[in-house]
């Protein structure tokens, strides 16, 4: 009986431990900064403006999905529902980057500002 119960507490020891190591091993959170764009245009409507926002929501209406531009990068993005209130704008997306896809926690327009080149 002893035995037994040794071996299980190493087994629960064991596979605990294997758990831990593999949640850590996930991606984390990561903010990401862009423009709303969608899977049509791409990278070609990479400007936040009134007119890219329009071209944007015609395109997703006729089947394309939301992407994100950011630095000559385009960005896949679930769930699609959080930006469509976000058509051709700056966006802050926090979320979870798993290579050219990410699944966003929150997104929200921000005011952009690019850097000014010094003289």
């Amino acid at each position: 009986m002893r035995n037994r119960l040794m071996i299980a507490a190493v087994t629960v020891l064991l596979f605990g431990t294997a758990g831990f190591a593999g949640a850590k091993g996930k991606s984390t959170g990561k903010v990401i900064y862009g423009v709303v764009t969608d899977t049509h245009c791409g990278l070609a409507m990479s400007t936040a403006s009134a007119a890219h926002a329009a071209c944007v929501k015609k395109c997703v209406a006729g089947g394309a999905k939301y992407a994100l531009a950011s630095h000559g990068k385009l960005y896949q993005l679930e769930p699609q529902e959080k930006f469509s209130e976000f058509s051709g704008k700056h966006v802050r997306v926090y979320g979870h980057v798993n290579g050219d896809a990410i699944s966003a926690v929150s997104v929200r327009a921000v005011v952009w500002h690019p850097k000014k080149k010094a003289s």
